[in-house]
């Protein structure tokens, strides 16, 4: 999350997983929607706030990551996240970043999955995206 792209203007965050149906499907090819996490532009500064303590050389016997992320109130987030890139790893899932100014819904996402497979435009969107 330090070195995603982040707007304060575009204060609301989406992480999506992106699969592709297996050939066991009836829609086999078809891209979806597999995981879903929404957070928003205070969640990112606090992850850069802990990204920064761990890096700072002030503290000579440095600070642990865990600590780091207690102090700037970011588990949820780390968490989240981390379990969201392994379950993505095991899955064979890619992983897209999305901003927005206005809050949006999973549908939103599930949606432009679904047209991706055969939407020139959304499948770039998609590609654009991808983290």
């Amino acid at each position: 999350m330090y070195e995603i792209k982040a707007d304060p203007a575009l204060p609301y965050h989406y992480f999506i997983g992106v699969a592709v149906k297996t050939p066991f499907s009836k829609d086999f090819g078809k891209l979806y929607l597999k995981y879903f996490l929404e957070f928003q532009h205070e969640d990112i500064e606090k992850v850069r706030t802990a990204m920064r303590l761990i890096a700072d050389r002030m503290y000579p016997s440095g600070i642990s990551n865990s600590e780091a992320v207690e102090i700037a109130e970011c588990g949820d987030i780390v968490w989240a996240v981390t379990a969201m890139k392994l379950s993505l790893g095991a899955n064979d899932a890619t992983m897209h970043h999305f901003s927005s100014a206005h809050p949006l819904d999973e549908k939103f996402f599930e949606d432009l999955v679904d047209r991706a497979t055969t939407n020139k435009h959304d499948k770039k969107l998609l590609d654009k995206a991808r983290i």
